[in-house]
C-alpha cells in the first residue's frame, strides 16, 4: 500500500513515492482531458511549446527526445506533454518568466514563428487579462522590430531575392513563414484590441465542423470561405435554441460525410439573394414527456426528436453574421450560423460529440446534465470555441443552464478562467448578471460559488473591463499607427499592414488618431496616399487602398477628410469604378494565386469610395464646382506666375511666388497635419506645371516674318529668377529643386493612366521614357513584307513615328505620290534650318529601300541634294500646281507604285515587261478606250501583280502609246544612270535600316593603364556622344555605358 498509494475514497490523500507512480496529469489551462503517462518514440514534440513560456524541457521541434522520454498523452485528441510540463502548475498561465521567454523568442528569428503561435493561443484563452502585462513588458516594440526585419527582404530587387532563394532555399522559406506568422499575429492583435472579427479560433480557409441543411440535414466537414461581418453582442443575449434537425443529425451518430477530397465552391446564390437555410424547419408542439430529447430519440429509434415545449429555431439566418462554408463533397456553399461551426481539431466522432455538447447547452434551463456526461465520455472537447467565440463554460452561463450542468463541465476539466471573444470569463459574466438583475438571484449565487470553488479568480466588473480596454486601445493606437506607417516604404508595405491601418483609422477615436499622426507618421501617410492613387500596380493593394481611404474619410475631422480629397481620391476611384480592364488603370498584378481580386469587387469598392467622397464635407461645405478645397498659398503662387508680364497692386511678384512655392514644397515634405501643404493632385488642378512653363517661355514682341523662329525658347531673365529659387545658389535652393522634381514626378503618376503601364514593371516617369516594342502591320500588305517592329518611347509624337516609318517602309499611296510630283517647281521653307529651298525633281531611290526623295537646291545658291521631305517639317511658299498641269501624272505614279512593290533588282525587268506589253496592244487604244476587265483605277497596289496591272492600265490610258513608251523608256534610262544614293559626291539623306539599331564602339586602352583610372576620364564624353548621336536612345544603353 505504501508503494502503490491509497485507493478508493482515500485516493485523494495518497502521496506518490516517485515519478514511476505518476500515472496521470491534468492541465486545464492547456487541455481539458486527463493525460495518461506512456513511453513514446523520439519522433514527437511536447505540445507545451505552443503555450506561453514554451516547453519546460526546452523542446521546440520534433526529434529532440529519445525512446525513454515519458510523455503524457490524451488518447482522444493526441495532445501530449512532457513530464515537466505535465506537473508544472504555471503551464498556460502568464508569469514573469513566461513573458520573458515569449518576448525573447519573438525577437529571435529562429523562434519568432513559435512565439507568435504561443501568443495567439494565449489570447484565445484570455486576451484581456494577458495583453496589459505584455504591453508593459515591451511587446509592441519587439513586434515592430521583428516586422521590420522580416519585411526588409521584400524591398530587395527581384533578381537578388531569386538569387537568395537559389543559394539558401531553406533560409528564404523560413523568412517567408516568419513574415506570414508575424503579419497574422499583428492582424489578430488588432482585431482583439478593437473588438472586431470572430475572436474565436476560426479564420478564412480554416477547416471547420459545421451543420448543413441541404441537400440533407447532416454534420459535415467544410472550409471557411467568407467570415461574418459582425456578430453583435454575444454576452447580454441568450444563445439561439438548437435547430431540431441539427439535434436529430447529432443523435443519429453519423455525419454522412463523403470520402472525397475537400473541394471549395462558390455559393450559387448571388449576393443579396435568399441564402440556403443552414437549419431545418421546426415547429412548436406541446410537451409530450419530461425525458430528454436524446433519450426519447434513442428509445423510439426515430431520426426526429420527440415533441417538446422548449423553444426551437425558426431556421432563418442573417448572412451578415454567418460563415460561408464550402463542403468537401463539392456541393454548393451555404451560410452557417456561428453557433453551429467549430474549428476542426480532432476526428469526426470527437467533433460530433463536441457539437452535441454545445447544442445541449444552448437549450438553456432544459439542458440535461446526463446528456452532457454522455457527450464528454465520447470525447467532447471542452477547450473548443464555436464561431461566436464562446467556450462551453461561457455558453452555459449565457444560456442559464442548471447549476448541475455547470458542475459537470467543471469537474470534467473546463477551465474556469477561459474568456470568450470579448475577454469576459464565466465568473465575470455571472457577476454582471447579478449586478444587472439578469436572472434568478439564487441560481446566479450558486453559480458564482461553484465557479469560485473551482479556483476561478478573475472577477473584474464591467466598468473595470471598459477602462482596461480603453487603456489598451490608447497604448496600441499611439504605438502602432506611426510604427506601421513608417515600417517600410509605401511600395513595400504588405497588404496585411494596410488592412490593419484601415481598422485603426476606422475604429480609433478621432482625438487619439490625430495624436498618433505625429509629423513623421503624417508624412508617411501622405506618401502612402500618393502611392495608392499614382504608384500601385497591384489589384489587392488598390482594393485595400479604397477601404483605407473610406475609413480615413469616415472621421469627422475636416483635415483628415481634406487629406483624402486633396490627393485626388475621387478621380482615382471613378477611374477604377468605370474601367473594364484593370490594366488601363495601371493595375496588372495580383498579390497571390490563391486570393485573387476580381475587377467587379474592386469596382464596387471604388464606387462606394466615390459616392462617399461626392457627398462633400459636412463640417466645411465645399463648392460643387470644385473637387478639392482651394489651397490659398498655392493659388497665390499661380497668380504671381500668371501676372509676370504686368504688375497688379496687392499681388506678389513672380520671384516671390517662386520662393513661396519652394517653401510650400518644404512644408509639404516636413510639415504636420496642421501646416499648409500641397499634394500632386493640387499642383495638377492649379496648373502649376503649365504656369511654370509659360512663365519661363520667351515672350517675343510681334514682328513680321519668321524671325521668331530664331528666338531662344527660354526667357533668360526669368530663367535667372527660377535658378535663384531652384538652383545652386544656396543650400535651400538645392533642396528646393529636388523637392520640385519629386513633385512633378508625382504629378505624372497621379494625373496619367496610360495603357503602356500594363507592359511595365515600374510606374511614372521611368515607365514613360523607357521604349517598348511596337509591332505595326501595313494595312495594304498581304504578307509580312511591309510589317515593321520598332522600339519607341510611350511619349513619342506620332509625327516622329511617321517620319521613322517613311524611312523604313516604301510608299505605295497614290495620293501622296501624286502630291510629291505636284511639289516639283515649288519653293518651300525648311522649319528646322529656316532656309528657302527650290524643289527641282522627284524620284524613287533605285538602290536600297525605294523611298520617295526630292532634289532640292537652296534659293540663295549652292549645290543640290536629295532629301526625304516626308521626314522634314516645311512650309510651301505660294500655290501648289494642279494635278492636270503635271504631264503623265497617272503613269508616273503607277510606275512609282510598281517600283515600291518590287526589289531594286527586279524593277528593270518589270519595265521591260511593261514595254513589251504596250507594244503588243492594239495601236488604236487611246484615252477613250474602255478599261481592261477586272481592273479599277482606285484599287490599291498591295502586291507586284496588281501594281503591274495598274501601270499597264495607266499607260494604255495615255493619249498615245508612243508617249507611254517614252515615259517608260525615260524611267529605264534613269535607272541606268543611277548607281545609288550619294553618287557623284552629292549629299543625300540615307535611309534607315530598321534591323540595324545597335552601334558598337571599340576603345583600345593599354593594359598598363588601370581601367578605374581611365574610365572616369572618358565616361562623360562617351555618354554625351551617345546622346548626341541618338537622342532618343534606350536608357539601357546609357546604363551600360555608365557602368563601363
Amino acid at each position: 500500500v505504501a508503494f502503490i498509494g491509497h485507493f478508493g475514497r482515500h485516493a485523494s490523500a495518497s502521496r506518490h513515492l516517485g515519478p514511476w507512480m505518476r500515472r496521470s496529469a491534468r492541465q486545464i489551462w492547456v487541455h481539458s482531458n486527463e493525460l495518461k503517462s506512456m513511453f513514446s518514440s523520439s519522433g514527437w514534440v511536447c505540445d507545451g511549446r505552443d503555450f506561453t513560456g514554451g516547453c519546460r524541457s526546452g523542446q521546440t521541434d520534433f526529434h529532440q527526445t529519445n525512446i525513454y522520454t515519458v510523455t503524457f498523452r490524451c488518447a482522444t485528441s493526441g495532445f501530449d506533454l512532457c513530464e515537466k510540463c505535465a506537473y508544472d502548475p504555471s503551464v498556460g498561465r502568464v508569469t514573469d518568466e513566461s513573458m520573458k521567454s515569449d518576448l525573447e523568442a519573438l525577437a529571435d528569428a529562429s523562434l519568432c514563428k513559435l512565439s507568435a503561435t504561443r501568443l495567439r493561443n494565449l489570447w484565445r484563452r484570455n486576451w484581456l487579462e494577458s495583453l496589459p502585462k505584455y504591453f508593459e513588458a515591451g511587446m509592441l516594440d519587439i513586434l515592430v522590430q521583428a516586422l521590420q526585419k522580416c519585411t526588409e527582404s521584400s524591398q530587395k530587387p527581384e533578381e537578388e531575392r531569386a538569387t537568395a532563394q537559389r543559394q539558401q532555399p531553406g533560409a528564404e522559406n523560413q523568412r517567408k513563414q516568419v513574415r506570414r506568422a508575424l503579419l497574422l499575429l499583428t492582424s489578430e492583435l488588432t482585431q482583439r484590441v478593437l473588438g472586431l472579427g470572430c475572436g474565436g479560433d476560426l479564420a478564412t480557409n480554416d477547416l471547420v465542423w459545421a451543420f448543413r441543411s441541404e441537400p440533407t440535414a447532416q454534420w459535415d466537414e467544410g472550409r471557411v470561405v467568407k467570415m461574418p461581418k459582425s456578430l453583435g453582442d454575444t454576452l447580454n443575449s441568450k444563445p439561439s435554441p438548437p435547430p431540431r434537425n441539427a439535434m436529430a443529425a447529432g443523435l443519429g451518430g453519423s455525419s454522412k460525410a463523403g470520402d472525397g477530397a475537400l473541394v471549395g465552391s462558390e455559393p450559387t446564390e448571388p449576393e443579396g439573394s435568399e441564402p440556403a437555410e443552414p437549419v431545418g424547419e421546426a415547429a412548436t408542439e406541446p410537451e409530450a414527456s419530461s425525458s430528454s430529447v436524446a433519450e426519447a430519440a434513442a428509445e423510439s429509434g426515430s431520426a426526429q426528436p420527440p415533441e417538446t415545449s422548449e423553444p426551437v429555431n425558426d431556421g432563418k439566418v442573417n448572412e451578415e453574421s454567418c460563415f460561408l462554408v464550402s463542403w468537401r463533397d463539392g456541393q454548393a456553399s451555404s451560410w452557417v450560423s456561428p453557433q453551429l461551426c467549430w474549428r476542426m481539431t480532432a476526428d469526426e466522432d470527437v467533433m460530433l460529440a463536441t457539437a452535441y455538447l454545445f447544442l445541449e447547452l444552448a437549450r438553456g434551463d432544459c439542458c440535461d446534465p446526463d446528456n452532457l456526461s454522455k457527450s464528454l465520455k465520447k470525447g467532447a472537447d471542452l477547450m473548443a470555441v464555436n464561431g461566436e467565440g464562446c467556450t462551453a463554460l461561457l455558453l452555459a452561463v449565457r444560456a442559464r443552464v442548471p447549476v448541475e450542468a455547470v458542475r459537470v463541465l467543471l469537474e470534467a476539466g473546463a477551465c474556469p478562467d477561459a474568456a470568450g471573444r470579448e475577454g469576459v470569463t464565466a465568473l465575470e459574466l455571472a457577476l454582471r448578471f447579478q449586478c444587472e438583475g439578469g436572472g434568478d438571484e439564487e441560481h446566479l449565487g450558486q453559480l458564482v460559488e461553484l465557479l469560485k470553488k473551482h479556483e476561478a479568480i478573475l472577477m473584474d466588473s464591467k466598468a473595470q473591463h471598459e477602462e482596461s480596454l480603453k487603456k489598451l486601445r490608447e497604448v496600441f493606437g499611439m504605438k502602432m499607427v506611426g510604427a506601421l506607417l513608417t515600417l517600410q516604404l509605401p511600395a513595400s508595405l504588405p497588404v496585411e499592414v494596410l488592412d490593419v491601418l484601415r481598422l485603426l483609422f476606422r475604429e480609433l477615436p478621432q482625438a487619439l488618431l490625430l495624436e498618433a499622426l505625429e509629423p513623421q507618421a503624417f508624412r508617411a501617410l501622405t506618401a502612402l496616399l500618393q502611392h495608392l492613387v499614382g504608384g500601385t500596380d497591384n489589384m489587392s493593394v488598390a482594393l485595400v487602398g479604397c477601404r483605407l481611404m473610406r475609413a480615413l474619410y469616415s472621421q469627422s475631422d475636416p483635415r483628415l477628410r481634406y487629406l483624402v480629397q486633396s490627393h485626388g481620391a475621387k478621380r482615382w476611384a471613378e477611374r477604377l469604378a468605370t474601367a473594364k480592364d484593370p490594366a488601363q488603370c495601371g493595375l496588372c498584378r495580383q498579390l497571390s494565386n490563391t486570393e485573387k481580386v476580381t475587377m467587379e469587387e474592386l469596382s464596387r469598392e471604388a464606387q462606394a469610395l466615390s459616392d462617399e467622397l461626392g457627398t462633400g464635407l459636412e463640417v466645411e461645405p465645399m463648392e460643387q464646382s470644385e473637387e478639392w478645397r482651394s489651397n490659398k498659398p498655392l493659388l497665390e503662387v499661380v497668380q504671381a506666375l500668371q501676372g509676370a508680364s504686368e504688375e497688379v497692386p496687392g499681388r506678389m511678384a513672380p520671384a516671390e511666388g517662386l520662393f513661396a512655392l519652394r517653401e510650400l514644397l518644404k512644408t509639404t515634405e516636413k510639415g504636420s497635419i496642421s501646416d499648409e501643404r500641397c499634394s500632386a493632385y493640387e499642383l495638377e488642378k492649379a496648373d502649376v506645371c503649365g504656369q511654370l512653363v509659360q512663365f519661363m517661355k520667351y515672350q517675343a514682341p510681334e514682328s513680321p516674318g519668321d524671325s521668331r523662329r530664331s528666338a531662344p525658347l527660354v526667357n533668360p531673365d526669368r530663367w535667372g529668377v527660377f535658378i535663384e529659387a531652384f538652383g545652386e545658389a544656396s543650400k535651400q535652393s538645392q533642396k528646393g529643386i529636388g523637392r520640385l522634381m519629386k513633385a512633378l514626378h508625382a504629378v505624372i503618376e497621379t494625373g496619367e493612366a496610360m495603357p503602356v503601364w500594363r507592359h511595365k514593371k515600374e510606374r511614372g516617369l521611368k515607365a514613360l521614357t523607357e521604349p517598348l516594342p511596337l509591332k505595326l502591320r501595313h494595312l495594304q500588305s498581304v504578307g509580312d513584307k511591309l510589317n515593321v517592329s520598332v522600339m519607341i518611347e510611350p511619349l513619342a509624337k506620332l509625327t516622329e513615328l511617321s517620319r521613322f516609318l517613311m524611312k523604313v517602309t516604301p510608299c505605295t499611296d497614290a495620293g501622296y505620290l501624286s502630291y510629291c510630283h505636284r511639289l516639283i517647281g515649288s519653293t518651300i521653307r525648311d522649319q528646322m534650318s529656316n532656309k528657302l529651298l527650290l524643289v527641282e525633281s522627284f524620284e524613287i531611290l533605285a538602290a536600297g529601300l525605294p523611298l520617295p526623295v526630292h532634289r532640292v537646291r537652296p534659293a540663295e545658291g549652292g549645290d543640290s541634294q536629295r532629301v526625304l521631305l516626308a521626314a522634314r517639317s516645311f512650309v510651301i511658299k505660294g500655290p501648289l500646281q494642279l494635278a492636270s498641269d503635271v504631264e503623265h501624272l497617272r503613269l508616273k505614279v503607277a510606275l512609282n507604285q510598281l517600283q515600291a512593290c518590287c526589289s531594286p533588282e527586279a524593277y528593270p525587268g518589270q519595265l521591260e515587261k511593261l514595254q513589251e506589253a504596250l507594244r503588243g496592244l492594239d495601236s488604236s487604244a487611246g484615252a477613250d478606250s474602255p478599261e481592261r476587265p477586272g481592273m479599277t483605277t482606285t484599287s490599291p497596289c498591295v502586291d507586284l501583280q496588281s501594281a503591274f496591272d495598274a501601270a499597264l492600265q495607266a499607260a494604255s490610258a495615255e493619249t498615245s502609246l508612243d508617249q507611254a513608251l517614252a515615259v517608260v523608256a525615260e524611267e529605264s534610262q534613269r535607272l541606268g544612270q543611277t548607281s545609288g544614293p550619294g553618287q557623284d559626291g552629292e549629299a543625300v539623306e540615307q535611309a534607315v535600316d530598321p534591323n540595324a539599331r545597335v552601334h558598337m564602339v571599340m576603345i583600345a586602352v593599354s593594359d598598363e593603364i588601370p581601367f578605374d583610372l581611365f574610365w572616369p576620364m572618358v565616361r562623360e564624353d562617351i555618354i554625351g556622344a551617345v546622346r548626341e548621336h541618338c537622342p532618343r536612345s534606350m536608357p539601357q544603353m546609357e546604363e551600360a555605358v555608365q557602368a563601363g
